[in-house]
């Protein structure tokens, strides 16, 4: 299934990604703290684009509300973030029967993480996308004194 891809014909000026793994936590009166994960693991980014003025921006505007807030589903290219090319410690990853993206946490023995949750897959490490919504319903779309516009746009991954 093909989905739409964020436009790209403005370059991002930052990129912040946040990995989630989901854990419970609690401390005993000895000061022993244990934890347990539960759950899955997701990534969330905030996009954030240089002043740019409103023809510059009018695909990015328009592209979010085409959204409609955080059901529509969309591919964000890692280029930014694929660092090193080919298979190398931090490198972001995915199999290609699954559209998780993982990060490489060894290379001899291969280990990713989050694990591989369908066996069997390629690792892919080039032409990166992760497969994205909008993290909340609403977008702030500013507009500073010198009528420039400045967007952030949080995303967060879906499998």
């Amino acid at each position: 299934m093909s989905f739409l891809e964020l436009p790209g014909t403005i370059t991002l000026a930052a990129m912040t990604v946040k990995p989630h793994q989901r854990t419970k936590s609690g401390q005993a009166m000895s000061g022993k703290i244990l934890t347990s994960e539960y759950g899955g693991h997701f990534f969330e980014m905030t996009l954030v684009y240089p002043p740019m003025l409103r023809a510059q921006a009018a695909e990015l505007i328009a592209f979010l509300h085409a959204m409609r807030g955080r059901g529509g589903i969309f591919d964000v290219p890692l280029d930014n973030l694929t660092g090193v090319s080919g298979v190398a410690v931090g490198n972001f990853a995915r199999f290609d029967n699954d559209s998780k993206i993982h990060v490489i946490t060894s290379t001899s023995p291969l280990t990713v993480s989050p694990p591989a949750r369908v066996p069997g897959g390629t690792l892919v490490t080039t032409g990166l996308k992760m497969r994205c919504s909008l993290a909340s319903d609403v977008q702030e779309i500013r507009l500073n004194a010198q009528g420039l516009i400045r967007l952030e746009i949080d995303v967060i991954e879906r499998v």
